[in-house]
């Protein structure tokens, strides 16, 4: 019996010993994949470094193009304001200088209108002085006897 408990025991240590191997085998496995694995994660990691550097790169060059078209509309900007302010200072002068033009214009032409009602009422009493004349001529001509007729 002790030989079948040495082989029972010699057949138990073999079986663990199987059973060890094919478990670091197994392990040995696991860590090449693992391994593997690690080794791809640190691939893409690597990409996606380099992606994300990518990105960052073109969005600093997309907010120093944006900071530059801010700059310029900023001048452009700047330089409306200041032709807003000129054309303004135009509108006023021009304003003040209608308003004198018609101001002017106004004054004139009531200095015109006064003038052609005296030009007028001395043109309306010339007449009258001269039909006055007429009438008076016509009067003492009508008066004329026949041998004044005659005479003439």
């Amino acid at each position: 019996m002790v030989e079948w408990s040495v082989a029972v025991a010699a057949g138990a240590w073999l079986v663990l010993c199987i059973t060890a191997v094919v478990a670091i085998w197994r392990g040995l496995f696991l860590v090449r994949q693992a391994s593997q694995s690690l080794s791809m994660l640190n691939t893409q990691s690597t990409q996606l470094v380099q992606q994300l550097s990518d990105l960052t790169r073109r969005g600093d060059q997309a907010l120093k193009k944006a900071e530059a078209a801010a700059e310029q509309l900023t001048e452009w900007s700047e330089t409306i304001g200041r032709t807003r302010h000129i054309f303004e200072g135009w509108n006023s002068r021009l304003a003040r200088w209608s308003e004198r033009t018609e101001s002017a214009v106004e004054a004139a032409q009531q200095a015109n209108e006064r003038r052609i009602h005296d030009t007028l009422q001395w043109a309306d009493l010339a007449y009258t002085l001269w039909s006055d004349i007429q009438t008076r001529r016509q009067r003492s001509s009508s008066h004329v006897t026949p041998e004044q007729k005659r005479k003439d």
